[in-house]
């Protein structure tokens, strides 16, 4: 017969039993009307009259295979029993499962902390390898711009000069061009590097070299040098983007320049 009280278990279809576990039901007066142990024996009548004996004082005791095992103990309003015997190495061993599950999470966990922190330090580093570069060549370079040729568009890699701000926030490479030619080089050279910087013509400068460079005076700087320098090509050949970079000339060649 199966039978169970509708206060101890509302889905018996559900029920879900641990490793060496077994369920006892008997009535009011001990019968016993149910046990999940299919192959029972007088093993169990015996086991379950000790447990009735015991009426619950006792949390561990031995079950019907003689292995130590935690006992519990359900009584209804009607009388009937409900008894549950889960042997303790069942719950030792899943215990230990878990544990070893949860030692397993938590070294997944410090190896991906340590692989992240490895991942931010080599960022910090490159960041830093970084900023030495940027401050090496701010020592050389006053500015350096990435040109996209047939967006006339420009970014701002660097730039150490205050007065070239006005200038740098034109919305394109030409005007903003147009705009360092005409503030900040000497009427003399307007003309040359006008056209040296002409974006509809970078490419006949580029077409068999990688860069091209044009020395000037400027009205604050003194004498600068001017560089291009090809970053990419579209399928056909033709320079889409350039690097601008306005150096320092030192002094040996500016009095080169100067004679």
């Amino acid at each position: 017969i199966d039978i169970y009280p509708i206060d101890l278990a509302e889905d018996h279809e559900n029920w879900e039993f641990m490793p060496g576990e077994v369920y006892y039901l008997t009535d009011a007066t001990g019968r016993l009307l149910y046990t999940s142990n299919t192959s029972h024996t007088d093993d169990t009548i015996e086991c379950v009259n000790r447990l009735i004996e015991s009426d619950g004082d006792k949390m561990i005791q031995r079950d019907e295979k003689g292995r130590m095992a935690f006992v519990y103990t359900y009584v209804s309003d009607e009388g009937w029993r409900g008894i549950i015997t889960i042997p303790i190495m069942s719950i030792i061993k899943d215990t230990i499962m878990i544990s070893v599950v949860y030692a397993l999470v938590m070294m997944a966990l410090v190896v991906f902390l340590f692989l992240l922190f490895r991942k931010n330090k080599k960022n910090e580093q490159d960041k830093a390898v970084k900023e030495k570069i940027i401050d090496a060549m701010a020592s050389t370079y006053y500015m350096i711009c990435h040109l996209n040729i047939p967006e006339d568009s420009y970014c701002v890699l660097m730039e150490t000069d205050e007065e070239y701000k006005n200038a740098l926030k034109k919305s394109k490479a030409s005007e903003m061009i147009e705009e360092l030619c005409d503030n900040f080089v000497k009427e003399p050279y307007q003309g040359g590097i006008k056209e040296f910087l002409d974006l509809d013509t970078i490419d006949e400068r580029l077409s068999y070299l990688n860069y091209a460079t044009y020395e000037y005076e400027s009205k604050k700087q003194g004498f600068l040098r001017v560089f291009i320098i090809k970053l990419g090509s579209d399928e056909n050949g033709k320079v889409t983007d350039v690097l601008l970079l306005n150096q320092k000339i030192d002094e040996e060649r500016v009095k080169h320049l100067e004679k």
